[in-house]
C-alpha cells in the first residue's frame, strides 16, 4: 500500500512520531521491542517514530495498550500545516460534490 505524503500529512506524522518516541524512551523500552509489539522490523519502526511514514490506528491503540495509556497521548494538540481550502480542492482525487 502506497502512503500519501503532503506536507499537512508528515505534519501530523512527525508530532505523534515523536510523542511516541518519548513515550517509549521515559519508559525505558527500545525499538526493537516496541517493532516487536507491532510485528514490523526496527527499520520500519524507526521511520514511523520519524514520521517519514505513518502510525495505523491500530499499531498505535497497540502501543497504548503496552504502555497502558490512553491513545490520545500520541496526538498532538492542534494539527500543523493544514492545506487552505483553495489547495485542497485543486488536489486530485478531491471533489466537494456528492457522489
Amino acid at each position: 500500500m502506497e502512503h500519501i505524503t503532503t506536507p499537512a500529512i508528515r505534519g501530523v506524522n512527525v508530532p505523534i512520531g515523536q510523542n511516541v518516541r518519548a513515550e517509549r524512551v521515559r519508559r525505558g523500552e527500545k525499538q526493537d521491542a516496541v517493532a516487536r509489539i507491532l510485528g514490523v522490523s526496527q527499520p520500519a519502526y524507526s521511520e514511523r517514530e520519524r514520521g517519514a511514514q505513518p502510525f495505523s490506528a491500530p499499531e498505535l491503540f497497540l502501543i497504548a495498550r503496552a504502555f497502558r495509556i490512553d491513545v490520545s497521548v500520541f496526538f498532538p494538540s492542534t494539527i500543523p500545516d493544514m492545506p487552505t481550502e483553495a489547495s485542497a480542492s485543486s488536489s486530485p482525487g478531491l471533489s466537494r460534490t456528492a457522489a
